[in-house]
């Protein structure tokens, strides 16, 4: 089985989802041009470069609000700015992800996205994505869920559109673990599935 590309996946949401549809715009994969100023703005709040590929992306499509089958990049309005609050270290801030293991932020981990029960973080020097279970210490309970974002992002699309929701599919789950180079993630992609 291939990854679906972002234009078949996108078409399949907006056949689900059509625009006229507007209880569920966050469910569509809309084209949106975010300005760079965002990204940069972001980086230099939080002391860092993210990958061309994950920059590629999400400044193609309105994040802001995405949430593709069970993965939730955004809750409202920008996503860079939800990516800045979600990882600057300050007071303020209510149980940031790396807290719960009384650590500061690491310097090469930025959080993502979420996908119940899992948060999803990516290191932004190799690219590559992890999750872990929220609640849990992500030192101790993060496995590789794919080699880059770009390659995330096709895997959340295949599942999102080919998943049977609530049954979940080990097969589907195994072949998009393989096809990104996140075996260790298994339990992650297999619970995409429901």
């Amino acid at each position: 089985m291939g990854l679906m590309t972002i234009q078949e996946f996108q078409n399949e949401l907006n056949k689900r989802f059509p625009e006229t549809d507007l209880d569920f715009p966050e469910f569509r994969l809309v084209e949106f041009d975010t300005p760079l100023a965002n990204v940069s703005g972001c980086e230099k709040r939080l002391e860092m470069i993210f990958p061309p590929e994950f920059v590629e992306i999400t400044t193609r499509y309105f994040f802001g609000e995405l949430q593709i089958g069970q993965v939730s990049f955004g809750n409202h309005g920008e996503y860079y700015e939800q990516i800045a609050d979600s990882n600057v270290d300050r007071p303020e801030q209510e149980d940031p992800w790396w807290e719960w293991s009384k650590d500061q932020r690491p310097g090469d981990l930025v959080y993502i996205a979420y996908g119940d029960p899992y948060a999803v973080i990516m290191n932004w020097r190799t690219g590559e994505v992890f999750a872990y279970i929220g609640g849990e210490l992500w030192s101790e309970s993060k496995v590789k869920v794919a080699r880059g974002f770009r390659d995330f992002f096709l895997a959340v699309g295949t599942v999102g559109v080919k998943r049977k929701m609530g049954e979940g599919d080990l097969v589907l789950a195994k072949e998009v673990a393989e096809a990104v180079g996140g075996e260790e993630g298994f339990d992650f992609w297999r619970q995409m599935t429901y």
